[in-house]
């Protein structure tokens, strides 16, 4: 079953003429890119939305999900874990992209700079 801020960010993808799946831009002829699709993917998203906005978040669950539909990165304003800091000094110190490291984790570039730093990592 899939996760309800992995099935948001996908949608949210769609929305914004991406494809969840490449990350580029749909093509012409792309039945995500049709109007009823879009359309459909958006009030999807609204309604969604409007059952969480202003709501102030009770676990780490419903914050992924404001941050979602508020556009940032999944867990932006989250704390990090011992054990993704540990993993994401691994993976960039072995010579994973920042980017890449940004999806994988669901953080901003910065983000991801700013903890690489916090933990003395040399920046490439």
């Amino acid at each position: 079953m899939m996760k309800t801020e992995i099935a948001l960010e996908t949608l949210k993808f769609i929305a914004d003429g991406v494809s969840p799946y490449s990350r580029r831009a749909l093509r012409k002829g792309d039945i995500f890119h049709e109007p009823e699709v879009l359309e459909a993917v958006n009030v999807a998203i609204n309604l969604i939305a409007q059952n969480i906005r202003g709501k102030s978040y009770s676990t780490p669950q419903d914050k992924v999900l404001i941050n979602i539909v508020n556009g940032k990165a999944r867990n932006h304003g989250l704390p990090w874990s011992n054990t993704d800091t540990k993993k994401l000094i691994n993976d960039y110190t072995a010579g994973r992209p920042v980017p890449r490291l940004s999806r994988e984790f669901g953080r901003s570039k910065g983000a991801i700079i700013c903890q690489l730093e916090r933990h003395d990592v040399t920046i490439r």
